[in-house]
């Protein structure tokens, strides 16, 4: 049992190291030269972020999950309600590569989290996807 904790334990570690990069990689949504503005991040923890854009709160949390018996890292986005209330309104595996378990447009690369045009791009649509509902 402590082998297979201890291996979690490091694996857990290694893809929060993923997202720790993937927080660094959204900073520049609220950059002066970004051409969307007023999007607001606060990294609250190293395994949570905080995203504020017009007049609506979310939230990005790191944890990791078994898929189909493979231990990997997972980002959920929640649209917050208020203090006690949170809908998730998506969410993405990845795996020690940091490729995401979101299907790539017809003849790209996988989408993976070492690229913050795919960062921008995931959070992006998260956002565009609950507001458009």
């Amino acid at each position: 049992m402590i082998k297979e904790l201890s291996f979690l334990s490091n694996r857990h570690n290694s893809f929060k190291n993923i997202f720790n990069k993937f927080q660094r990689d959204i900073d520049h949504l609220q950059s002066d030269t970004f051409p969307i503005k007023y999007i607001s991040l606060n990294h609250v923890s190293d395994d949570k972020t905080i995203i504020s854009f017009i007049g609506r709160t979310y939230e990005l949390n790191f944890s990791s999950c078994m898929v189909d018996g493979v231990f990997n890292g997972k980002i959920s986005a929640s649209r917050v309600i208020d203090d006690d209330n949170a809908n998730e309104i998506a969410s993405i595996t990845y795996n020690g590569e940091s490729v995401v378990d979101v299907e790539a447009p017809q003849g790209e690369d996988p989408i993976t989290l070492v690229s913050d045009v795919c960062c921008f791009n995931l959070v992006l649509n998260w956002l565009s996807s609950e507001i458009n509902t």
